[in-house]
């Protein structure tokens, strides 16, 4: 019974072939050429996304997100605001206004800014002064991710030296004092 099968097999398979195979031209050779989309090799560069953890007792590392090597500095630390204002900070504006250059080293300036009408998936009202700013645990979540995420402490590429955060263009330890954004954080090797 298994020769006959296997024999059954194999006429199938030349039925087939022969009917695709018409006049010498093959049905690959008829079929309209698809392009291929060419692929590049593009140099990706890994960042790191820092959070609290579950229990909200302290800061770690959560997830990297991908940026061109060859894109400016500026540009990375802008993919980096807009991740960490999406899904860490209900969509409230993390915003790079500038690098300074303090001596030898570069330091980024970032405005944390409220945005009106913005409600989290609980029903209140998302602003920076009343989640992420008020209280001890809440205060010194919202310093670590932004610090940890904007340091990049094991990044090799170019990178900022320091990080110094404002507040609707302001200070923000004017205002609340359960943040630590007092002055510059400088990055640590």
């Amino acid at each position: 019974m298994q020769p006959i099968v296997s024999l059954l097999r194999i006429s199938v398979f030349i039925l087939i072939f022969s009917t695709i195979t018409i006049g010498g031209i093959t049905a690959a050779q008829t079929a309209p050429e698809k392009k291929q989309p060419s692929v590049t090799n593009v140099c990706l560069d890994s960042l790191k996304i820092f959070g609290p953890d579950s229990n909200a007792m302290r800061v770690h590392y959560q997830y990297d997100i991908q940026v061109a090597c060859a894109a400016p500095l500026t540009a990375k630390l802008k993919a980096l605001a807009q991740v960490l204002s999406e899904r860490h900070f209900a969509g409230l504006p993390v915003v790079i206004l500038r690098i300074e250059q303090r001596g030898e080293k570069q330091v980024a300036f970032v405005d944390l800014r409220e945005k009106k009408g913005l409600v989290t998936k609980y029903g209140h009202s998302a602003s920076w002064s009343t989640l992420y700013f008020q209280g001890s645990s809440g205060g010194a979540m919202t310093t670590g991710t932004l610090v940890y995420s904007f340091w990049q402490k094991d990044y090799t590429g170019e990178w900022i030296d320091g990080v110094r955060f404002l507040y609707e263009g302001k200070p923000p330890e004017e205002y609340f004092e359960h943040v630590g954004f007092d002055n510059i954080h400088w990055r640590k090797h």
